[in-house]
């Protein structure tokens, strides 16, 4: 579900806010779908951290909602 909120860079309350999960949560996730390789992590220059998703991530998530419509 966070990957499929991540249309675009958003923040950490912004994902938990679309996803009703706690934002502890949306840390945990963030980490190991990093650690993968399918999201990556940014900062804007004012301390504040993005999260947005890789090529690979987009791949992925066009491959999921490919299947759930066919």
């Amino acid at each position: 579900m966070i990957m499929e909120v991540l249309d675009g860079p958003k923040k950490r309350s912004e994902v938990a806010k679309l996803t009703y999960a706690d934002w502890k949560e949306v840390d945990r996730n963030i980490r190991i779908l990093e650690s993968v390789g399918l999201v990556r992590v940014r900062e804007d220059g004012k301390h504040r951290t993005f999260y947005e998703l890789t090529e690979q991530g987009k791949n992925l998530v066009e491959r999921i909602r490919s299947r759930k419509e066919g």
